[in-house]
């Protein structure tokens, strides 16, 4: 099998991964690691012109996470039934995450220079020149924010100067959780819950939306189970 791979590599002289941006095998490694260095930037440019483009405020993924959000306050129950979620979004793929990651970022997003957006632009005018916001998705984008919000309600969020060099001010006899890497930057270690009650104190402790993680449990676990039941009553 492998010796049969092997020469149908060799057969093969060159490929065009993308239009206008070919590889050929009988090149150096050197050139060819060059050549896909450059169609895998070209490929992470288009994905992270295309998050901006539908994450922006009053936006595709905004205006998702609105109608999800009113779709919610007309329900009696925290879960919105199955049945009406096919009614207003029918075959959306991956329908329970992009609902989830839209609620977030509308709530979290209410204005155009509040919440997320405020951060997003603070952040762009903190970033090197030559830098770009390396998010492809809204989950990248979403942890980076709770990161950043929880290290502010601690009073640990980082300045400029904190992520150009390597922390110093924390010790292990300040924080027994805080400690330095073989770099010399702070890093802090936590104890792995050993239950379902301490991962739920653990996950409420950092900000996490409960009653949206019960939704996601719900739409990605239990929803064909439910729907199984109502239809053998």
């Amino acid at each position: 099998m492998a010796k049969s791979a092997k020469t149908q590599t060799q057969q093969l002289q060159s490929v065009e991964l993308v239009k206008g941006l070919w590889i050929k095998y009988s090149d150096t490694l050197d050139a060819q690691g060059k050549a896909l260095t450059k169609i895998h930037n070209s490929h992470v440019e288009r994905l992270e012109r295309g998050h901006r483009s539908n994450t922006r405020f009053n936006g595709l993924a905004w205006n998702i996470g609105r109608v999800y959000h009113e779709l919610k306050n007309e329900s009696d129950s925290e879960r919105v039934p199955s049945g009406r979620l096919n009614e207003v979004f029918g075959t959306m793929k991956n329908r329970s995450q992009t609902l989830s990651e839209c609620l977030w970022l509308f709530t979290n997003g209410q204005t155009s220079d509040t919440g997320v957006y405020a951060w997003l632009d603070e952040r762009k005018k903190n970033l090197k020149k030559g830098e770009k916001p390396a998010f492809t998705n809204i989950g990248s984008m979403k942890k980076a924010y709770i990161k950043f919000m929880n290290e502010l309600e601690m009073g640990d969020a980082p300045t400029q100067e904190d992520q150009d060099a390597p922390e110093a001010a924390a010790t292990e006899d300040a924080n027994p959780d805080v400690g330095a890497n073989e770099d010399g930057v702070k890093v802090k270690a936590y104890s792995i819950p050993q239950n379902e009650r301490d991962m739920v104190a653990f996950i409420a402790e950092r900000g996490f939306d409960l009653g949206e993680i019960a939704s996601i449990i719900i739409d990605e676990y239990l929803e064909d189970d439910q729907d199984e039941e109502e239809e053998a009553a």
